[in-house]
């Protein structure tokens, strides 16, 4: 697969900041980074006044570029995957909205075929995120109410059987019958388990916790919110040890609860998605998917006519230089959207992605001062941009 050698840049690996550094990729993985050494090769690219960030990883993104994940076809998952390599992303959990279990079935399908032919260029998927059907009918949000159930353990044993390991993670409202046994069924066969679309308790929140899960689906956005009577969902997510997915297109969460946030959670723990919909790239407007009218406008999707958010229409890239516009520090906005991503599903250390050291996968982003993607590296290939 040859080599790759980026020099002189400010390299955010990211929990460490090299001000001159060197990135070195062999055969598709990480062989070495640090201080710039005094030899140099043929293939060493000076890169000096950009930075350079291990590609990023969106756990929560249900399409972008036109492509959407609720088509069920792998065709529109590889599409995905090439628009998404182009604005930073390597890895991804393309994700689906409420669905019958026979629809389920067949975004597993479609997952598994896109996953065994990955043409080269594309981001990498790293497993189906299931948001819902398991929610609340009061904080479904675009969720079609006729799709909503509680959780059935003989379905979900089948569901697991059938997706050959492809389910990553699971939005579930614990507050719901049986919810408490499907979590400890979840997280016990090593899907990620995360609360959200949930009007629980704080209490009910902790006892989720307790019983296997460990991430919170997108902060404030549908569920019950904070009140200093009954800290509800909000309260849990802000207080616990778990990962805290935050959407960052300023729309679904302002400026000063995306800050109040970071400042509570810490860096460690706040896992930035971008939540997007097949509009995200595409130009401002009118769109029809998942059964709904949408309007796609200042970086948010709405549904036509209400005040109620149907997702994103922004990028993780956008969404990482929201988060260090608004005065999150540089190396904590990249690891909120590459290593803490990864780590909350266990990405990290299976795949190999979400950082810069030796042995991790070849995959990086370089960036503008501005951290707006410049070029894009998928297995030590560059796809996209130029060196």
């Amino acid at each position: 697969m040859g080599s790759l050698t980026l020099r002189h840049a400010v390299i955010l690996t990211p929990r460490e900041v090299i001000p001159d550094g060197f990135v070195r990729i062999v055969d598709g993985a990480v062989a070495g980074v640090g201080p710039e050494p005094a030899e140099q090769g043929p293939d060493d690219v000076n890169v000096r006044g950009h930075l350079v960030a291990p590609g990023l990883v969106d756990v929560h993104i249900h399409g972008a570029g036109g492509y959407d994940v609720m088509s069920l076809k792998s065709r529109d998952l590889e599409g995905m995957a090439k628009f998404l390599a182009c604005r930073g992303v390597t890895s991804f959990v393309p994700t689906t909205v409420s669905l019958p279990p026979e629809d389920i079935k067949r975004a597993c399908t479609a997952l598994i075929s896109f996953m065994d032919s990955r043409p080269r260029g594309a981001a990498r998927a790293l497993g189906l995120h299931l948001e819902g059907p398991y929610i609340s009918p009061a904080r479904r949000g675009a969720h079609l109410a006729e799709n909503l159930r509680a959780p059935d353990l003989g379905e979900l044993r089948e569901l697991l059987a059938s997706c050959r390991g492809v389910i990553r993670e699971v939005t579930i409202a614990p507050e719901l019958p049986g919810a408490i046994d499907a979590i400890r069924l979840l997280s016990s066969s090593g899907v990620t388990v995360q609360l959200g679309h949930t009007d629980a308790t704080f209490s009910q929140a902790m006892e989720a916790l307790r019983a296997g899960a460990t991430k919170f689906t997108h902060l404030f956005d549908a569920m019950r919110p904070f009140h200093h009577r009954e800290p509800g969902t909000v309260g849990a997510a802000l207080l616990s040890n778990a990962y805290v997915e935050l959407i960052g297109d300023l729309v679904h969460v302002s400026p000063e609860a995306i800050l109040l946030a970071y400042r509570v959670i810490g860096p460690r723990r706040l896992v930035l998605v971008s939540d997007a919909t097949p509009a995200a790239g595409l130009p401002e407007g009118e769109y029809s998917f998942w059964g709904l009218s949408v309007v796609s406008r200042g970086g948010a999707a709405w549904i036509r006519g209400s005040n109620t958010l149907a997702g994103s229409a922004s990028t993780l890239e956008t969404d990482m230089a929201n988060l260090y516009r608004v005065g999150i520090d540089i190396s904590d906005a990249v690891g909120a959207a590459t290593q803490n991503p990864a780590m909350s599903i266990g990405a990290h250390l299976k795949e190999g992605v979400g950082e810069l050291r030796a042995g991790m996968r070849g995959d990086l982003v370089i960036l503008n001062k501005e951290l707006r993607v410049v070029a894009s590296v998928v297995d030590g290939e560059t796809v996209c941009g130029s060196l």
